[in-house]
């Protein structure tokens, strides 16, 4: 398989600490997956095996404590035959999604724009809530 990033993957050779953002942007635009296993070159790392629980774990609680409202049902994640960590994120129907600590405005609220995500703005959110 051949990996690139795009408006719709995000690569990652590692799991990162701001992980809860990257799924949060995906959730408040179209959906996407995240690789995580995978350089942006696009050259595969894999997750090596002895981190293969510790990761399916923080994602569990990532997805449990850290989005509001409820993602669980819109996120699925399994290991490929690349032993590459691969985060299918469906668009949100509940947006905007958000940072359960800082709650529904630009610090906690996130949208994928291009290759990247950034903060939503508060005119971005209330679309959201208004759609």
């Amino acid at each position: 398989m051949k990996y690139e990033e795009s408006a719709k993957v995000e690569l990652k050779r590692e799991m990162v600490k701001d992980l809860d953002k990257e799924i949060i942007a995906f959730l408040n635009d179209h959906g996407g997956t995240i690789y995580i296993g995978v350089d942006d070159y696009g050259n595969i790392v894999g997750v090596p095996q002895d981190l293969k629980d510790e990761y399916d774990e923080k994602i569990s609680a990532i997805l449990t404590n850290n989005i509001k409202p409820n993602s669980r049902n819109k996120v699925d994640f399994s290991y490929n035959e690349d032993d590459v960590l691969t985060i299918h994120v469906k668009e949100g129907d509940s947006k905007p999604y958000y940072l359960t600590e800082k709650g529904p405005k630009p610090s906690g609220t996130y949208i994928r724009v291009g290759r990247s995500k950034r903060p939503a703005t508060d005119d971005e959110i209330l679309t959201m809530i208004r759609d």
